[in-house]
């Protein structure tokens, strides 16, 4: 039980520093491109970071709830035959 605990902690803090490292992964990128002068506009490279970011929101949206809903569903009840 210690062990799934320490497995569920890591994942969520895992999941709520990705959307961090998204955004920053995201900006890294968009200096990079601003610094070599390919044509592209501020206005898009924004576009794109935004558009990552709400991506990764979603999908940690999406797990997180997965991961509520099996950690919801383990038994913890003493009588082993009320699990399923």
């Amino acid at each position: 039980m210690r062990r799934l605990a320490l497995y569920l902690t890591l994942t969520g803090l895992w999941l709520t520093a990705l959307p961090a490292r998204a955004a920053a992964q995201a900006t890294a990128a968009a200096r990079r491109l601003t610094r070599d002068d390919r044509g592209e506009s501020p206005l898009t490279m924004a576009v794109i970071a935004l558009g990552t970011i709400a991506m990764a929101i979603a999908v940690v949206a999406i797990l997180r709830a997965k991961a509520e809903g099996a950690a919801n569903s383990i038994c913890t009840s003493t009588d082993g035959t009320t699990c399923r």
